[in-house]
Parts: C-alpha cells; structure tokens; sequence
C-alpha cells in the first residue's frame, strides 16, 4: 500500500519543534479536560483534526489530533468508554496525529537524530516532544512533510483556543453538544487567517467490504455432505502485534481465527495484510466447513463486518450465526499471544 513518505524539512522540523515549545510552556492541561474537544481544519486538504488536550490526569501530556470522521469516531468511544484506555485493540485503530512530552529515555533513536541534528537544547521529565502519526493497523510512525506542517497548525490552534477557554470556560459549549468549534484558515486575500466555525461532524461510515460471488453448487453439497453436528465455532480476525516491515511503514498482519469452542481446537488460520484483511474471508471460511468432520450448530462471530460476510453462507448451510461482544475461547488465545 504506497503511502506518501517524504519526510520535513529541516525548516519544517524547526517551525514544528518551536511551535511545540509554545504549546509545553502553555501547559494548557492545567484548565482543560481531554473532553475539552475542539477541531483545526487541514489548510492543504480541509481535513479536520478534531483535537484534545491531554495532562489532566497527570499521565500523558500533549495533544492528539484524530483526523477526520473516523478518528473521531475512536475519541468518542474512548471518552464514552466504549473502548477503555488499556484495549487491546486501540493501538491498532486510531486514526491521528499526537505530540506528547516525554522523558529522553523513550524517545526513539530518529527523534534523537532530528533534535541534535536541529541543535536543540531540552531537559526535564517531561520536557522532550514525541511526534507521531497513527494510522489503522500500521505502527505508530514518524511524521511527513504533510503532517508535521498540520500538526505545527494543530499545535498553535490549541495554544490559542486553551488561551481563550481560560477566559471563557463556556467557549465550546457556546453552539450546543452538537456542534463544535474548528478553527478554519480563510485562505482569501482581503481576510487572509484562521477563523471559527461551528460544524457538526459528519457520521463515520465503514467502507462496504465487496465479496466475490459465492459458490451456490458447492455451498449446497457441502450441506448435504457434510453432516450437521452440534459444536460451536469462534471465527474473528484481529491484529497480530508482531509488526512486518517490508517497505516504507511496518504494519501489523491480521491474524484470522475459526475455533471450536468446547474442544478448543483450532480449526483454521491465516494472515493477511490490513488492506487486504477481508479478501478471501468467506472462501477461507468455507473451506474449512468443507473440510471439517461436522458442520457446526452455531457460529459466533464478534465483528459486524465478519457477520455480514457468513450471513449468505450461514443461511444456505443452515447454521446459527450469532453477533456477540466478545469470543471467550478466541480472546483467551489473543491475551496468550499478546504476552
């Protein structure tokens, strides 16, 4: 999947490095809440950071921007506590940009380059700038060009807004919950600068999963061949933390599972690439039925996407097909794995 990585300028490294110094010397988590959410339009592509202040709890400190729709939607199930701080799934989904201030000792070795390299004199516990880019299932990364002159806007936007919320507690609940408060860069001559503007996101929708067409004929003689049993199989797909570096940035596979539940047999496995996660799904999944002794009584599955695919394959073998929260069988093999 090719991806832009031209990496900031030394000028680009410099505006950003400054801008975060403002922002830390700001310390503006000392009167907002992570809640506090606000949002800084891209000025080269209009995408909106919808940003959150982070420090309050005395933990993390910085800010994190989640880009667009489907970043926000991963705030919001985070503050709603949908999805809780220690998931294990949060480091694999979020859609965002971050500065955080760190101790030198978690730096990695780039950023150590970058801030000798700039000539930059730091110190404190909490006095070193981590940038960072999330992107659904690739590894936390160092920034482009692109983002870093964002996350420099994100940065100066925050500084300004923390600077007026202290003036105004109420200034983000001045619309109403439904709207909320983006600063926009007027890129007109005569009104050239960044201005408010009060917008109501737009819902996230998950891109369709397209599915060949399925194999009627043999569908139906694996239902009358195959005999109809009464176990109960575990099928998900996850992603496997041991991160594949082939070209540009590293990813994590996605490990997909079908488990019998009483025997906690494994019936089947296989990996695939983020972007190709769901290619083959389904005829992975009927090949397995095709080969196992006994068809099973139910299939529970905990992804709405893996619900959608066994649908038309559960309805013709005639097999229960169930949504529910969590897989007991295959989250005690993730929490293995994940040791």
């Amino acid at each position: 999947m090719k991806m832009e990585s031209k990496a900031p300028s030394g000028k680009e490294w410099i505006t950003l490095y400054s801008a975060a110094k403002v922002f830390e010397k700001t310390r503006p988590w000392e009167w907002m809440e992570d809640t506090d959410l606000f949002g800084v339009e891209n000025p080269e592509d209009g995408e909106i950071g919808y940003c959150c202040i982070m420090g309050a709890a005395g933990e993390v400190f910085g800010v994190s921007a989640y880009l667009g729709s489907e970043g926000l939607l991963t705030y919001r199930n985070m503050a709603s506590g949908e999805i809780g701080i220690g998931s294990e799934d949060l480091l694999y989904i979020q859609k965002a940009l971050s500065a955080t201030f760190v101790g030198k000792r978690e730096l990695e070795k780039e950023d150590l380059e970058i801030i000798g390299r700039l000539g930059l004199k730091l110190r404190g516990r909490n006095g070193w700038p981590q940038f960072r880019s999330y992107l659904p299932g690739y590894v936390p990364w160092h920034l482009t060009g692109a983002q870093a002159r964002f996350l420099t806007s994100v940065l100066e936007q925050a500084v300004l807004v923390a600077g007026r919320l202290l003036d105004n507690p109420d200034l983000l609940l001045e619309k109403g919950e439904d709207l909320v408060l983006v600063r926009i860069f007027d890129k007109r001559k005569k009104a050239a600068g960044w201005k408010d503007s009060w917008i109501a996101p737009e819902p996230w929708e998950r891109p369709e999963i397209l599915s060949g067409p399925l194999d009627e004929i043999r569908l139906h003689r694996i239902r009358k061949q195959v005999k109809k049993g009464k176990s109960v199989w575990e099928i998900d797909s996850f992603h496997y933390p041991g991160a594949i570096a082939e070209q540009g940035r590293p990813y994590f596979p996605c490990l997909s599972l079908i488990l019998d539940r009483e025997s906690e047999i494994v019936m089947g496995s296989w990996l695939k690439a983020p972007w190709e996660r769901y290619d083959g799904f389904q005829q992975e999944v009927i090949m397995h039925l095709e080969n196992s002794g006994d068809l099973p009584k139910t299939i529970r599955v905990r992804k709405e996407e893996i619900f959608e695919l066994l649908a038309p394959i559960a309805d013709t073998l005639k097999i229960g097909l169930k949504q529910v929260e969590s897989l007991e069988g295959i989250g005690q093999i993730r929490a293995t794995i994940a040791q």
